[in-house]
């Protein structure tokens, strides 16, 4: 007879109700993001405190009872070893940026307000008085923000710099190896936790964003993170190993917007442990985990403006999601695992090592599903997080985007967990002779010396992006300025923001040509850039605009830089000079005082 605690669960039931009536209804659109954007900071450092505060609990409780894991020096000793060749390997060709443009150059605005303001918002126009940098427009992202929170928390810590998410990715990098090495020690022992690292570190897109400042790393170190609290949970079901689970979810389903489909894998491994208890547990940690997410519900709301999807990227689909993608989905699924196309980005090793092994494993487990509950506490998480893989791959399939499009892989890096574990389960744990292990590490050793090695050589998967190219040579520029002022029209202000300049967009520039003209004749105004993108033109032979929006022709300028970075593309620099045929607005009294005069450049400012 299981035990209900009836009154704790419908409290738990009303508190759920009311955050979700308080995520969704009760604020508009424009109130939720003003509200969301002061309270992400506050709420996120009350979650990751939290889960810092349970973690330690529950691993120092552990201790004491002497239930803590101490693996052998000799596989400690080998984890070093495996993750320190994994990083080498995952960074000998990929040179540190923002590779994924334009979500890193967005997310490191996010951060840089977190650090500065305290606001989850990134700076869009900003200038400065005196030397004071001055944000008079700033939007929240439709990104989650746990990962621009923890960039904010390392500049904290080592001060601003703006590539510092990408640094934090480095170290992230690092991390989410040790934890695939601990989670494969824990499935088969030295082998699974060396296997297990030489199958994520083959796929090319985790090593292209290690070295990026987007949110696939920390993603991937959360779904691992939580997988190893749910074994401990399972092995030790108590208050402070549910707390640091729970806590973990919920910054989980922060990190990525499909990440919250992993609260069904928690949901159920609660259920999973109930059941064999036979009883209920509702302690006051989970009462916490409703209303912490009200900021994940109030952001997700952004979605509900259609343009956020992005769906006129897309030729021929209008909708987001729909069953109607899943046929030609699933065939652009199987061409992007099973690809020998370097282009591709993915491992041909995890796919079908991976794939085989998790179809035995489905069968041998049918046959075997009444004996699940003696099997280890690792195997029972890997099955109970299944189903949660498999939601996201299927949301993924349903998606308006196709699935192999170069800026969809990336969302597909969380599968190639489960294909690893399964095939650390299967080959070294279910099949344990050691003539097969042998052959298998020569099939994965041969497998880099043939294809991982040239693949990411040749790393023909990182250059179907062009947004990297254009945004380094800016980079290039602007730091050649030094500490110089300078202001910038560009398509992307908040690259500037973040190395201190002034910036404006290029639409917002041609509302207001009186004021740049206006602007250019003031004594102390910052020289005025223009960055411009061009592609070449076969039919004329010369290079058109490839910007969505261009500078108005009114604008009189003169190039100061340029760089032809393929044989087809090249950025401008522009030196904006003078505006034609435009009247600069003109004060109605002479300027009787300073403050006069700062009130009008302030309202007059590009």
């Amino acid at each position: 007879m299981m035990k209900i605690p009836a009154v704790r669960l419908l409290a738990l039931l009303v508190i759920a109700s009311i955050s979700i009536y308080l995520g969704r209804y009760v604020f508009d659109l424009q109130h939720s993001a003003i509200i969301f954007k002061d309270i992400a900071y506050w709420t996120l450092t009350l979650t990751f405190g939290l889960f810092l505060i349970f973690l330690f609990r529950s691993l120092a409780k552990d201790w004491r009872a002497g239930s803590l894991e101490k693996p052998p020096r000799r596989a400690v000793v080998a984890g070093v070893i495996t993750v320190a060749l994994a990083m080498l390997f995952s960074t000998r060709e990929e040179e540190p940026g923002f590779h994924m443009v334009m979500d890193d150059l967005l997310i490191a605005g996010v951060a840089q307000n977190l650090h500065n303001h305290r606001t989850a918002d990134f700076p869009s126009r900003s200038v400065q008085v005196g030397k004071i940098p001055i944000n008079l427009i700033s939007s929240v992202d439709k990104r989650p923000v746990f990962f621009p929170y923890l960039g904010s928390v390392f500049s904290d810590i080592t001060g601003f710099r703006p590539r510092n998410t990408i640094y934090l990715n480095l170290c992230l990098g690092a991390l989410l190896y040790g934890l695939i090495y601990v989670a494969g020690y824990r499935f088969a022992g030295i082998r699974g936790g060396v296997f297990s690292v030489i199958l994520m570190a083959s796929v090319p897109w985790l090593l292209l964003l290690m070295n990026s400042g987007g949110l696939e790393v920390l993603n991937l170190v959360m779904i691992m993170t939580c997988m190893l609290l749910t074994a401990r949970y399972l092995r030790t079901p108590d208050n402070d190993h549910l707390g640091a689970l729970c806590l973990g979810g919920i910054l989980l389903s922060q990190t990525r917007y499909e990440s919250v489909l992993f609260l069904l894998a928690i949901g159920l491994v609660l259920l999973w442990r109930w059941w064999l208890d036979r009883k209920i547990s509702v302690p006051w940690v989970l009462f916490l985990c409703p209303p912490l997410l009200i900021p994940y519900l109030l952001q997700n709301r952004i979605f509900e403006n259609a343009e956020n999807w992005q769906m006129f990227s897309v030729d021929h689909r209008t909708d987001p999601f729909g069953v109607q993608y899943l046929p030609d989905n699933l065939v652009k699924a199987l061409h992007f695992f099973f690809s020998w196309e370097p282009e591709m980005g993915n491992s041909m090793l995890v796919a079908w090592v991976g794939l085989i092994s998790l179809i035995i494993l489905a069968v041998y487990g049918l046959k075997r599903v009444r004996k699940f509950p003696q099997t280890s506490y690792m195997v029972q998480t890997f099955v109970l997080w299944l189903p949660a893989f498999l939601a996201v791959f299927l949301l993924l399939l349903l998606y308006g985007w196709e699935f192999d499009a170069p800026i969809i892989r990336r969302l597909a890096l969380p599968l190639f967990l489960p294909l690893t574990f399964a095939a650390v389960i299967f080959c070294l744990e279910v099949i344990r002779r050691r003539v097969f292990h042998n052959i298998l590490f020569a099939v994965a050793a041969l497998y880099y010396l043939a294809i991982a090695f040239p693949y990411t050589s040749q790393g023909g998967y990182r250059y179907l992006h062009l947004g990297p190219r254009e945004v380094a040579v800016s980079e290039r520029f602007v730091q050649t300025l030094g500490n110089d002022r300078a202001y910038f029209v560009t398509e992307m202000p908040f690259l500037f923001v973040l190395y201190g300049k002034e910036a404006v967009s290029v639409d917002f520039a041609n509302t207001r040509p009186e004021a740049i003209k206006w602007y250019l004749a003031q004594p102390g105004s910052s020289p005025l850039y223009y960055v411009g993108r061009f592609v070449l033109d076969p039919a004329t032979g010369e290079y058109k605009s490839s910007a969505a929006v261009t500078l108005d022709s009114r604008f009189e300028v003169t190039p100061v830089m340029e760089d032809i970075y393929s044989s087809t593309r090249k950025v401008v620099i522009y030196r904006i000079v003078g505006v034609k045929d435009t009247e600069m607005p003109e004060p109605a009294k002479p300027f009787e005082s300073l403050d006069e005069y700062l009130g009008f450049w302030m309202a007059n400012l590009p």
